[in-house]
């Protein structure tokens, strides 16, 4: 059966429910019908863009794992072509980078009272007071600071307890308290 005659049959009804509400509700119906097939239109349209845009993702999609595959496959065999001399070579940079720390960077032979190590270097005379001073670096960044000796080897106390103190700068290796 088509809309016309689903129309006139409905007509029909509604002359016997009241002609006028049965015509008001078939028209709105229509309307809605008419509405609804013009979304449905829309989405059709929305869907095909969307299963295109997919396709063209998909295509993308295998050319990367296609891509991937070669480079995976390049990169065994440089691996198997140079793995044995690039292993010996990172063996051989790693020594090297070891000594040279070895060489570049300062043992310290003090820890000042906060934490920090540090390398005596000289003793020296501050030429303004002629007083003697200590010059030493800073082992984690190489600084060299110039301190008066009396402040470097101070032995600080603790106001509240006398017999209890520490070494401004204490050396690392054993020296008794003064």
């Amino acid at each position: 059966m088509d809309l016309e005659a689903a129309r006139e049959s409905d007509l029909a009804v509604a002359r016997d429910l009241g002609y006028a509400q049965a015509t008001e509700d078939l028209t709105t119906a229509s309307c809605r019908i008419v509405e609804l097939e013009a979304r449905i239109a829309e989405m059709e349209i929305e869907l095909e863009a969307a299963h295109e845009q997919n396709v063209a993702l998909l295509k993308s999609n295998t050319e990367l794992r296609v891509d991937a595959k070669m480079a995976r496959a390049r990169l065994d065999s440089v691996t198997k072509q140079y793995g044995e001399h690039v292993t010996k070579l990172s063996l051989e940079l790693s020594d090297q980078e070891a000594r040279l720390a070895e060489v570049t960077e300062p043992a310290p032979t003090h820890r000042h009272w906060k934490g920090g190590l540090y390398r005596r270097l000289h003793d020296a005379t501050i030429e303004g007071t002629m007083e003697a001073a200590v010059v030493y670096q800073s082992c984690p960044d190489g600084r060299i600071w110039v301190r008066p000796k009396a402040d470097f080897e101070e032995w600080l106390t603790d106001a509240d307890d006398p017999d209890c103190g520490f070494w401004r700068f204490a050396p690392l290796s054993a020296e008794p308290r003064p």
